[in-house]
């Protein structure tokens, strides 16, 4: 039996090239992103430095949910 405990959400490249958030594993590396010392978010070395300087958005269209990224100001 898969021990699921250890499962989060990564933030990372789908398979059609887009970003976007699916169940993983922490791996050597990640940055870990916390809410009351429970590590909800993993971000792989690659995403992290691509995403340096600018922050992550969620934004809900009439298209439908989705995430954007903004420069930090």
């Amino acid at each position: 039996m898969v021990d699921e405990s250890e499962r989060r959400l990564r933030l990372g490249p789908t398979a059609d090239g887009k970003l976007g958030v699916y169940p993983d594993r922490a791996q050597e590396g990640d940055q870990v992103v916390e809410h009351d010392g429970v590590a909800v978010l993993l971000i792989g070395q690659d995403v992290a430095r691509a995403l340096a300087g600018r922050m992550i958005d969620f934004e809900e269209r009439e298209s439908g949910s989705h995430f954007t990224l903004k420069e930090r100001s």
